[in-house]
């Protein structure tokens, strides 16, 4: 598609049908189309994985449209949660919306993709607690602060949410 006209690259019809064989073209759609929401939302109900080709500048106009649909996306995609977040805008993925809609669909923290800040904010680590999906058990936790793994009645909110939480737990709680 690099040597496409600008009109076929605007074509809804055209563009939909190339999205459909290979959605990669959504990251090429031309202007008017990459800031039409209804075609865009046409693209992601025929194929969920092209969440993760959604052009930066669409993310930034509808956050919305990752957000309704990330859970979907990681439910049905082969696509890792940290792949997905090397496709999302970094102003996106730092949107307050984004952030709780990343983890309420079961999406792990790492200190790489999110402010250093977020690993001490105990809300984030009570969703990653309750939405984290059983794979990632073994580094859910592995970017929480120092102060959170030794808070006590933190992770005492966060094992009520799911009990692996306690092998997360500092020596000192663990021991008490």
């Amino acid at each position: 598609l690099a040597m496409v006209p600008e009109n076929v690259l605007s074509n809804r019809q055209l563009m939909l049908k190339a999205c459909q064989k290979d959605r990669s073209a959504l990251r090429r759609v031309g202007p008017t189309l990459s800031h039409d929401k209804d075609f865009l939302e046409e693209v992601i109900d025929v194929d969920i994985e092209a969440l993760g080709f959604l052009p930066h500048h669409s993310q930034r106009r509808f956050p919305e449209l990752l957000m309704d649909n990330m859970k979907q996306f990681f439910d049905c995609s082969q696509t890792d949660t940290l792949e997905f977040l090397d496709t999302v805008a970094e102003d996106v993925r730092t949107m307050p919306r984004f952030v709780e809609a990343y983890f309420k669909s079961g999406g792990v923290f790492r200190n790489n993709y999110f402010p250093g800040e977020m690993s001490d904010d105990e809300q984030i680590f009570l969703w990653v607690a309750e939405y984290c999906r059983k794979w990632h058990w073994s580094t859910a936790f592995e970017h929480i602060s120092d102060r959170l793994r030794s808070n006590s009645d933190f992770i005492l909110k966060a094992i009520e949410l799911n009990p692996f939480v306690y092998w997360c737990a500092s020596k000192e709680i663990k021991n008490d």
